[in-house]
This record gives C-alpha cells, structure tokens and sequence, in this order.
C-alpha cells in the first residue's frame, strides 16, 4: 500500500496531472471568444518573419528542470552554494535574458510547467491548453498552430530533435512531427540503429552522458549536408524526485539531486567546448534554456523551506545570437516561455513584424511583454480559459462544434 500511494504521489508531481485536472475541467465548459486572445495573440505569419540571406544553424539544448536559481546568492540565484557555475559563466560571456542585473530567467505560467507543456510554449507561443486527439493513424497536436519548427522548414532547414528516453511519451513527437516533420531519434532509434543495445535502459531510457556523444554524432552528419539546420535535445538526467546519478557525476553534495545538478551543469559546458572546436560553431546560434522550474516533492527539493517559489526561475542562455543592438534589452526583464519563440528567430537574424508571434515577444527588442503588462495571476487566468481561439488550433475545421 505505501508502495503505491508512493507511485500515485510521483505520478501526480511528474506528469503535473493537477495541471491536467484544471484543462480536463475546462472541457466541459462553453468555449468563449475570448477578448484577450484577440488582442494579444499574434498569428504568425510566414510573410512577417524574414530570414538572412546566410542562414545560420541552430542548437536548442533543453535542460530538464534547471534554475538559474541553482546558483548562489551572489550570483542571482536562491542556493548558499553555485551548483552550476559553468553555465553561471557561460551565461555571463554570452546573453542571458534575466529578471534582474544578474543571472536570472523566467518563471512558468499556466501551461509551460512541464516539459511537453514547455516545448509548446516554446515553439508556440502557446499554452498546453489541451487533451491530446488520437485519430486512427496519428495523434493531433494544434495542427492548425505556426510553430518554430514550421517556420524552419518552410525556409529549408533540415531538424532533428533528440531524446533520451521514448519519443511517443506526453505527445511530444506529434509535436515535433506534425510541425515541420522533424527527425526524432529516441532510444528506441538508437537501439534499432545498434548504437545501444536492445534491452539497454537507465532512469528514463539512457543517461545524458550518451546523449551529448550522440548530439556530436547528429551534429556532424547535419553540418555535412548543405542546408542549414537545427537540432534539438533534452537531457532527462536533473528531473524530479533525485535525478539520475552516472558515473561522471561528482559525489561532494549532501543529496543526489544536487550532484545531479552539478553533473548536467558540467556535461553541458564539456558539450558546448566540443561544438566550440567545431567548424561550424561560428554559424550556428545555441539557444539553452531550463524546460521547467523543479518539481519540488516533500522529500526532494535542493532549497530551503523558506525559499519564495514565486522568485525561481528557469536558465536562458544564448550563444552567437546575430542581434547586435540588445544590452539595453536583455536585464530587469519579466518574461515567459512563449518569448522564447519569437526570440529564437531573432538570434538567427529573423526580422519579425512588430517584434511578436504566438503570445511571445522578441526579448532582443524593446517590445513590453506579456509578464510586463499584466500580473501573472490575470494572465495565468485567461489562458486556462476554453477559448474559441484555442479550439480553432486544436481541431481542424470540420471538427469544431462551437455552441452558440
């Protein structure tokens, strides 16, 4: 019995099903046209987004749960001790978006607290607002939406996106799939490429160790081929409840989840020293963000039990951006995963009509965001709204059965 109230108690945390709860709700309620949605969302337009004449490449390194709170205090973060001070100086050389003068980023919101909710929010503009459709031969995810990886095949990028773990779980390669067609290689691509063996399986699926030796590998082959391209990975090592110790991983803090903190933070750097010796590091933009704050448990949390969860904040970092104009931009700014959508394109050289996609705003430019404008507690409100907006993304046209 303690076994699986134990198991019922982690499936609540790790899936964020109290999140689902409150869409699942939702659904039985009238949508509504919804006034909000009409004045700030921004359709994207793939007239309204200009690209450079030299494309540059990009990486999009997603870090399971990393805060730049998990730095110190002197730092910006809400830890006695810098569990991550390789990208605390990595984000110090390069752009990070922050919510102060020092290393800082951005909290969540309704719909972004978890990973595939991130994802969307991130390559949207958009909450996970949703249950996901099952149709007979595939699943659905907002085909009626303008994602990044849309915008980016349209201008005739070649996309992968890689995980360590199985690629069909929370719908996040119908996201990937349906939007753009990206390549997803999961483990269970490695296995039946003979890169792993097949009854191989750690934690999730396969430690972050292999999969940062596998991103060199995807890396290689995609800056052969003549197209620009981006690619995408999330690291499974740093997630709720202790995270997943492998034998790089140091042993100096007084809990696994710190130590598995550290591990990413110096894997991560040791990765991106690697892309640096690389060819065509020069041409290509590396965007690395926390996918979501930490979920906390009662046993398991690396802060203190006073700590303001409202003043945590997941890591930005952005490496090679081609903006030139943004140190008037990047501090004392309060934003959201669906910035990083319009932002991304920024730092590949995108020219974006009015500075805004989705429900994001480019961070490079002087446009307030959403999270600039509006508590979070209204905008968190409007957005769990069962929109008429949000349904004529959801479902395709012959589906939408509005009641008037």
């Amino acid at each position: 019995m303690a076994f699986f109230t134990f198991a019922i108690f982690h499936l609540f945390f790790a899936l964020h099903i109290k999140d689902y709860f409150s869409i699942i709700k939702n659904y039985d309620e009238k949508p509504v046209d919804s006034i909000f949605y009409q004045n700030e969302y921004i359709v994207p337009e793939y007239e309204n987004i200009v690209f450079p004449d030299k494309k540059k490449n990009l990486v999009i390194i997603l870090l399971e749960s990393m805060e730049s709170s998990f730095a110190d205090a002197e730092n910006g973060g809400l830890m006695q001790k810098n569990l991550i001070p390789n990208l605390t100086k990595i984000a110090k050389e390069n752009i990070n978006f922050s919510d102060s003068e020092t290393l800082g980023g951005a909290p969540d919101l309704f719909g972004t607290g978890w990973t595939v909710a991130a994802m969307t929010a991130k390559f949207s503009g958009l909450p996970y607002n949703m249950i996901v459709q099952k149709n007979a031969n595939h699943v659905s995810f907002l085909p009626n939406a303008v994602t990044l990886t849309d915008i980016l095949a349209k201008n005739g990028y070649n996309q992968r996106f890689i995980f360590g773990s199985d690629k069909h779980f929370a719908g996040r390669d119908a996201l990937l799939e349906t939007h753009g067609n990206v390549e997803v290689h999961d483990i269970e691509w490695y296995k039946n490429h003979n890169m792993l063996p097949k009854n191989y399986g750690v934690f999730w699926g396969f430690e972050d160790e292999k999969l940062f030796e596998y991103a060199k590998w995807e890396l290689s082959e995609l800056s052969e081929q003549e197209k620009p391209f981006m690619l995408g990975l999330l690291t499974v090592d740093t997630h709720m409840p202790s995270g997943y110790i492998c034998e790089k991983c140091p042993a100096d803090e007084d809990m696994p989840l710190k130590n598995a903190i550290r591990c990413s933070d110096a894997q991560t750097a040791e990765f991106l020293a690697w892309c640096k010796t690389q060819d065509w590091y020069t041409d290509t933009v590396f965007a690395i963000m926390g996918d979501h704050l930490f979920m906390d448990t009662a046993q398991t949390t690396p802060f203190s039990p006073d700590t303001d969860k409202n003043a945590r904040r997941w890591i930005d970092i952005f490496i090679n951006a081609t903006p030139v104009i943004f140190t008037q931009n990047i501090k004392n700014r309060e934003f959201s995963d669906f910035d990083m959508f319009p932002t991304m394109l920024s730092a590949l050289g995108c020219k974006i009509r009015n500075n805004r996609l989705g429900f994001g705003v480019d961070l490079f430019s002087s446009e307030p965001t959403l999270l600039e404008r509006f508590s979070k507690e209204e905008i968190n409100k409007q957005l769990s709204v069962r929109s008429k907006q949000y349904l004529e993304l959801e479902f395709s046209k012959d589906k939408l059965k509005f009641e008037q």
